[in-house]
């Protein structure tokens, strides 16, 4: 059985949403492969002091899980000034976790860089590669390389050693056309598409071919509260339909800058008591409250994917979207309307479309589209013959 060690450039153990589809994807690999999880958290200089310690929150794994803590040895200014000493302790660190990891649990056959947005997983990654004779390959997440550069970088590393670690990789993914398209014109190379796997936990179940309208009629988008995720927009547009749709509410799920701000211009408009603001949710809570919903709307300026939207498309959720780039490739007649970022009327309109007919959008024949895409059965399958290949090539 192939042992794949799987290194995510962002993994929150404290809080169960950020990365999450690093966790389903772990948990869905499992079925055909070994899958060992390495998560690398930095901490302060002033941290190793603390005695309290985070709780895990992420839950249900069934892949192999490794911590790796490393604490700044310099306090306050410092930190900066010694990155080349860190960076060495950083690769030495996990060198011998590894070396000690495989004396166990047996020789890993791939490493899966999931992102190289972050500074160092992608060169631990690489050291790993090295020092083992492991074959690495990346699938790439992440929107924003040109406007970040070397700051994603600093002080570790820059953007052009990340690019030659993605140009000397054994294969390269992105989540969707769109995002290959992105990533190639960001690297220099060519990154083939596999899409993101959802969770079943997400499978819709006893879903009928005509949706029930529930009451009063509710809009959920899900994503951080900050401005390139366009609520804002989303706010004024849902403003715009009150008038003609008395029984609506507008549900915003997740955490960030702009939540305040959301707050105030909901007064503004009056439609406060038609909004709700909650943070993060538990997946299975998360689940209940998307049931509870008729529309999944993702209002983003960007997304390489659209991981909410097909997690509705499972559930039997029509989506609205802006069109931000993988977004374009998830929407079509039979599931969904798709509009322009930041077009405030164009949003309304669907968003009033969409509540006049209802009725037209077929849940089971939505869930059934997506799983056949996205689900574990579909991706598992992709994986493990890319797996191989990277194998082979070594």
């Amino acid at each position: 059985m192939i042992h794949v060690l799987v290194i995510p450039a962002w993994y929150d153990i404290g809080n169960p949403i950020a990365g999450i589809f690093f966790h389903d994807y772990c948990n869905a690999m499992t079925s055909q492969c070994k899958v060992t999880l390495l998560n690398f958290e930095p901490h302060s200089f002033s941290e190793r002091f603390k005695k309290d310690c985070k709780e895990d929150k992420i839950k249900n794994k069934k892949y192999h899980f490794l911590k790796m803590d490393y604490y700044n040895p310099f306090p306050g200014k410092l930190f900066g000034l010694n990155a080349k000493f860190q960076r060495k302790m950083m690769l030495k660190q996990a060198s011998v976790l590894i070396d000690n990891y495989m004396k166990q649990a047996g020789k890993i056959d791939v490493i899966h860089i999931q992102s190289v947005c972050n500074n160092m997983t992608p060169i631990i990654a690489v050291e790993l590669s090295k020092k083992f004779k492991i074959p690495y390959l990346v699938t790439e997440h992440y929107t924003s390389f040109e406007e970040a550069g070397d700051d994603n970088y600093l002080p570790y590393s820059t953007f052009n050693e990340i690019k030659s670690i993605v140009t000397k990789a054994s294969m390269r993914i992105a989540v969707s056309d769109f995002a290959s398209s992105y990533c190639a014109k960001c690297f220099g190379v060519c990154f083939e598409t596999v899409y993101n796997v959802i969770s079943n936990s997400f499978l819709g179940t006893n879903l009928h071919t005509k949706n029930k309208r529930n009451s009063p009629f509710s809009f959920l988008c899900i994503g951080d509260l900050k401005k390139r995720k366009g609520q804002l927009y989303l706010l004024q547009s849902f403003a715009q339909i009150v008038s003609h749709c008395n029984d609506i509410t507008l549900t915003l799920i997740g955490k960030g800058a702009d939540g305040p701000e959301l707050l105030n211009l909901a007064k503004e408009l009056g439609i406060e008591d038609k909004v709700k603001i909650h943070n993060f949710l538990p997946t299975e809570k998360f689940i209940e409250v998307m049931d509870a919903a008729n529309v999944i709307v993702s209002a983003s300026e960007a997304e390489l994917f659209g991981l909410t939207i097909v997690e509705g498309f499972f559930r039997g959720k029509p989506a609205l979207a802006t069109r931000s780039g993988g977004p374009e490739e998830l929407i079509n007649a039979t599931n969904g309307l798709i509009t322009n970022y930041a077009d405030v009327h164009g949003m309304a309109e669907n968003m009033k479309y969409m509540y006049d007919h209802y009725e037209d959008y077929n849940p089971k024949a939505i869930s059934d589209e997506a799983m056949s895409k996205f689900s574990e059965k579909a991706i598992v399958p992709i994986m493990i013959n890319n797996y191989k290949e990277v194998i082979e090539k070594k």
